[in-house]
């Protein structure tokens, strides 16, 4: 494992490094795809405008809300040394409040300015992937996501023992997420789709994959949250894509009706014909 990285003499802790580059990367995904999935649209460049800075003001607002709720946790501490509050751990961020904080932003600056939210969801659905991969990696690096005790022959020795590379597991899984969600993209969607087909697919892969997760905690008869969360995700995802599917027969059998009245008005043109 490589918790910390030498470069020019400095020494950078691998996991934080690794999560500012899936930041950047993520929003740079993001971006990008925005622009291809609206290409021809009028307001492309207006919603990418609003799509960048809502993500980094997303950004700023997820770790001031991380911070706090990590040190309210343990406000004495705290409270005897508020300098703590400015530590660039990224052990000491409650990532739970941080996320929902940080998607809030998001969604109160889309909304401000206008930005349709299925079109927004799209295209972070990309940058989530392109970013997960990149934190994935890094965490797998520095050790701070390890597998549970095996002798395949791929495990790494994590704390003195064999063990699943779980953080490799899950860059591949993202992989794949995102060649499908491509596939989506190029054959044709509703607004909105991509979005929920990447929640449901991420769904199944904690889910599945979360049994290796050995640093997650336990609840109920042994089932590790980060999989309740996954089953929680993959369900309410196949919930809506249950709507798109039933838009999506509406809308391919409004145009077989279509067709079928524009080849019987043809036939008719026919028959009249002298």
């Amino acid at each position: 494992m490589m918790p910390v990285l030498q470069f020019l003499g400095l020494s950078l802790p691998v996991t934080p490094l690794f999560a500012l580059l899936a930041f950047y990367l993520g929003g740079e995904v993001s971006g990008r795809a925005l622009s291809y999935l609206n290409r021809d649209h009028p307001e492309r460049e207006r919603w990418l405008s609003a799509l960048s800075t809502a993500i980094f003001l997303a950004l700023l607002l997820a770790l001031v809300v991380a911070r706090l709720a990590y040190a309210a946790r343990f406000a004495s501490l705290y409270l005897e040394r508020p300098s703590m509050l400015l530590s660039p751990r990224i052990q000491t961020l409650a990532m739970g409040p941080g996320v929902v904080g940080g998607a809030l932003a998001l969604l109160a600056y889309l909304r401000y300015r206008r930005v349709p939210l299925a079109r927004a969801a799209d295209a972070l659905a990309f940058g989530l992937v392109a970013g997960g991969i990149v934190l994935y990696s890094g965490l797998f690096l520095s050790g701070d996501l390890y597998g549970t005790v095996t002798f395949v022959p791929w495990a790494v020795e994590v704390w003195g023992l064999p063990r699943h590379p779980v953080g490799l597991y899950m860059a591949l899984a993202l992989l794949c997420i995102g060649l499908a969600l491509l596939r989506t993209a190029r054959r044709g969607y509703l607004p909105g789709e991509i979005f929920w087909r990447f929640l449901m697919f991420y769904g199944l892969s904690l889910l599945i994959l979360g049994a290796y997760h050995a640093n997650s905690p336990t609840w109920g008869p042994g089932i590790r949250l980060v999989q309740a969360g996954g089953l929680l995700a993959s369900l309410v995802g196949m919930f809506v894509l249950s709507y798109y599917a039933a838009a999506w027969q509406r809308t391919m059998g409004s145009r077989a009706s279509l067709r079928e009245a524009e080849m019987e008005y043809e036939f008719v043109s026919r028959q009249r014909a002298p």
